[in-house]
């Protein structure tokens, strides 16, 4: 691996620490990859490009549906597509953050240094947000996805 590959994956690992993701390694047998595939296209993933991120959204939405239907009596959001799915993820980054006792400020700060996309249509379903606005993090679309809003 080159220096520039282990700078990156430093990164990539700092970044992911920074937002409350905990690292475990799995291991899975060829069928069930073509399972995730098939998962991950019926949820409208781009199958030719999945990155761990992606695989690891439609487990965390396989865990969902799994414990929903294990303990009837909780109420569990099980995100069964690509966009409910970053949502809820985002959400759990920023729910995160502020347990870290970050300002919503801080947390856009963080959520732009860390090149999170912007989801559009929250952006947008801001107050005072036109539709042809270059959409970016900020306190109010923090404050609109965390989980304590105002």
């Amino acid at each position: 691996m080159s220096s520039e590959e282990r700078i990156r994956q430093q990164k990539v690992t700092e970044r992911r620490k920074a937002s409350g993701f905990k690292t475990k390694k799995c291991h899975f047998f060829k069928r069930d990859l073509n399972r995730l595939d098939r998962l991950a296209k019926d949820m409208g993933y781009d199958t030719s490009k999945l990155s761990n991120e992606d695989y690891t959204s439609i487990i965390r939405s396989c865990i969902a549906e799994k414990y929903a239907r294990m303990h009837p009596e909780k109420v569990v959001n099980v995100p069964d597509n690509q966009e409910e799915q970053y949502l809820y993820e985002l959400k759990q980054i920023i729910s995160f953050r502020m347990e870290e006792k970050d300002t919503a400020n801080e947390i856009a700060q963080f959520m732009q240094h860390s090149n999170y996309p912007v989801p559009v249509s929250e952006y947008e379903a801001l107050a005072n947000k036109p539709e042809n606005t270059h959409p970016e993090w900020c306190e109010g679309l923090v404050e609109a996805l965390s989980p304590n809003k105002k």
